[in-house]
């Protein structure tokens, strides 16, 4: 059939098929990662269907397990903490209105409580999972009645992605089931095919495979605020009937796909599991053979004398074996087997480099660290520690905080939370300021520190005495503010520093003038007491 004869939803499901085909070795990937890493994941097909209701039962160490965990938990707390601000909104450089900083100061904590009345710190934690053990992570995000928004951290195991010529996402196909009860909260009885509302009355729980497309309009009337009209298409399509359920669209691409790392042209990213991988295989086999070593120490196999019992037929631990005897002074002995101590080391250092691939070492020592730590030391410390993961926060903060942000800012001025903003403000600038996003920063202030120390230490030198004067304070005092994540509320505005400079300027003006008057006056009396002494 050609693609001109074809409905849109034979299309899209054609599209979805080839979308499979190509991602089938990165499923077979996936499936392995989660195999030693995320055993709930395990087994889960391109359908959302998990195959098996049975975890893994080969799996003998929790090393990569634990340290997943503890890499999701460093990257909520110092990347988007609840309990501290990790964003900031700013204006553009050259516009320092006070009116304008009022009005991003009140956006922003607009801003923070949507997130907070939302279940934005609810999904992030599972978010940071499925990054760190697929390389991908998937944050939907909707508007919704009653919190503003919902957030749904979904498995890349079910999703096809789309890209442009630059690699970035720009179309996803989710596929999942809905029960036919489910089909009705979601979509309507009007919306629905007569085989889900036969399901509603025979039996509800029945379920239905559904694909969700979301991808940009080819074309669309700007200016138009029908559904049909959004710059990205949304519709929900039944696979069995290839029924249209719904169909709408969003402003923005509502699925925030991030990745660890990518390679040039493939879809799929690739985070800390993947390097680990070979180091968590060999860590599971050598527990495997550590408990066996352990078992054949404590129970070890028996050596019998005998005549005719023939070969074994295994190796088991408290195993009995016979040998051929002869020598009537032959005795009964055991095998020797291997030192468990030698394995134990050797566990040890896996250990220690599964632990490092999920910079888990990182995590703990600036945890512990930071208790007894000055702000400034704090900053120098994280800068240090994770340094690492500049990359991989790179594209964190661009694929996924930063759309996070301005899709929140967006519901705010759409739910008219906030007046309209102030006419010279026609963009804002997201600052992140998160432990982890200052760290990237602070070779920056670094860089202002040690050159304001040098040319001060330059100035003490006569012949060089005006080399102070290159220093702009006050520009080198705002870029450490951006550095440190200081509050704009806590930085006085450009007319707030004129206001003050001038009022400094003018006091000392008064300040020389009254000396000189007083200089005059001295000078003048002086005078006097001569010409009597004279006289």
């Amino acid at each position: 059939m050609n693609e001109q004869d074809m409905t849109q939803a034979e299309y899209e499901l054609k599209k979805y098929e080839q979308l499979v085909n190509d991602k089938a070795t990165v499923q077979a990937r996936l499936n392995q990662l989660a195999h030693y890493i995320f055993p709930r994941k395990y087994n889960i097909d391109i359908n959302g269907e998990n195959t098996t209701t049975d975890l893994p039962t080969d799996v003998y160490d929790g090393t990569a397990i634990y340290s997943l965990k503890v890499l999701a938990a460093g990257l909520s707390s110092y990347l988007t903490n609840p309990a501290s601000k990790w964003f900031t909104l700013e204006a553009p450089h050259g516009i320092d209105s006070k009116v304008v900083k009022d009005w991003l100061q009140r956006l922003q904590v607009e801003v923070y409580r949507l997130f907070s009345e939302s279940n934005f710190y609810q999904a992030m934690p599972e978010m940071y999972k499925t990054l760190g053990a697929f390389g991908s992570g998937v944050l939907y995000s909707e508007e919704e009645k009653d919190t503003g928004t919902f957030y749904q951290a979904f498995d890349v195991m079910n999703c096809a992605f789309e890209t442009d010529d630059k690699n970035r996402v720009v179309g996803l196909y989710r596929d999942f089931y809905y029960t036919a009860l489910q089909c009705l909260i979601a979509y309507g009885e009007d919306n629905l095919p007569d085989v889900i509302k036969i399901s509603l009355e025979k039996n509800d729980n029945k379920r239905f495979n559904i694909l969700h497309v979301v991808r940009k309009r080819r074309k669309y009337e700007e200016g138009k605020v029908d559904i049909k009209n959004k710059p990205f298409a949304s519709t929900h399509y039944l696979i069995q009937t290839k029924d249209v359920l719904k169909e709408s669209g969003f402003d923005r691409f509502p699925y925030n796909v991030a990745r660890f790392e990518t390679n040039t042209n493939d879809p799929y990213g690739y985070g800390p599991a993947e390097d680990a991988l070979p180091d968590i295989k060999s860590l599971n086999q050598a527990v495997y053979d550590w408990h066996e070593s352990v078992q054949r120490a404590n129970n070890p196999i028996v050596v019998f004398p005998s005549d005719s019992y023939g070969a074994p037929e295994g190796l088991l631990p408290g195993d009995i074996i016979f040998k051929q005897g002869g020598d009537p002074k032959e005795k009964i002995e055991t095998i020797a087997s291997g030192n468990p101590n030698i394995t134990i080391e050797m566990l040890k250092d896996i250990r220690a480099r599964i632990q490092q691939s999920f910079f888990v070492d990182l995590f703990l020592a600036i945890s512990n660290e930071t208790k007894r730590m000055t702000i400034p030391e704090l900053q120098e410390k994280i800068a240090e520690k994770m340094g690492i993961l500049g990359t991989a926060l790179h594209s964190l903060v661009n694929e996924l905080l930063k759309p996070a942000v301005q899709d929140a800012v967006d519901r705010v001025i759409k739910l008219r939370r906030i007046e309209e903003a102030p006419k010279e403000l026609q963009r804002i600038n997201i600052l992140f300021v998160g432990p982890l996003a200052r760290a990237q920063r602070n070779s920056d202030a670094e860089a202002i520190r040690n050159w304001v120390a040098t040319v001060q230490g330059m100035s003490q030198t006569p012949q060089l005495e005006g080399a102070l004067d290159v220093i702009n304070a006050v520009n080198a005092s705002r870029d450490l503010a951006d550095v440190y994540g200081v509050p704009s509320d806590d930085i006085n505005s450009k007319e707030e520093v004129d206001a003050i400079q001038e009022a400094r300027l003018q006091a000392q003006q008064e300040a020389m003038q009254a000396q000189q008057q007083s200089q005059q006056i001295a000078d003048a009396e002086g005078m006097s007491k001569a010409k009597k002494n004279l006289g």
